[in-house]
């Protein structure tokens, strides 16, 4: 039986509304299944600049996003609509957007990536 269903997002780390530390933390967006392109997500930063499109990376079921600088305050990662699609093409219609406290006080210093596997993606 073919696969009708699209991709559904199913996980976000940090999570939404959360705080972290505004160093060593990349962003992760997992969905329940292999995606065929990396969705393309518009990046809001803590001083107002306009959204700006980063460059995310995809492997397999999970797309993430390194920054190489931080800003303490509230990152706001929203999902482009229709970007989300599967191996077979198939798109998720809905919004995702996601926000995340950077905590001040913290060096401001380059992270690192972080290796993650979820369950077996479809």
């Amino acid at each position: 039986m073919p696969d009708t269903t699209p991709p559904t997002l199913i996980g976000v780390f940090p999570a939404n509304g959360s705080t972290v530390p505004n160093q060593q933390t990349s962003f992760f967006l997992m969905f329940d299944e292999t995606l065929g392109a990396a969705p393309i997500i518009k990046l809001t930063l803590p001083d107002g600049v306009s959204p700006l499109t980063p460059w995310i990376d995809l492997s397999g079921n999970v797309a993430s996003y390194n920054p190489s600088f931080w800003m303490p305050g509230v990152w706001t990662f929203t999902v482009q609509d229709g970007s989300v699609r599967d191996v077979d093409g198939k798109v998720d219609p809905g919004k995702i957007s996601s926000s995340v406290s950077l905590a001040d006080g913290l060096p401001n210093v380059a992270p690192y990536m972080v290796a993650m596997q979820f369950g077996p993606a479809r």
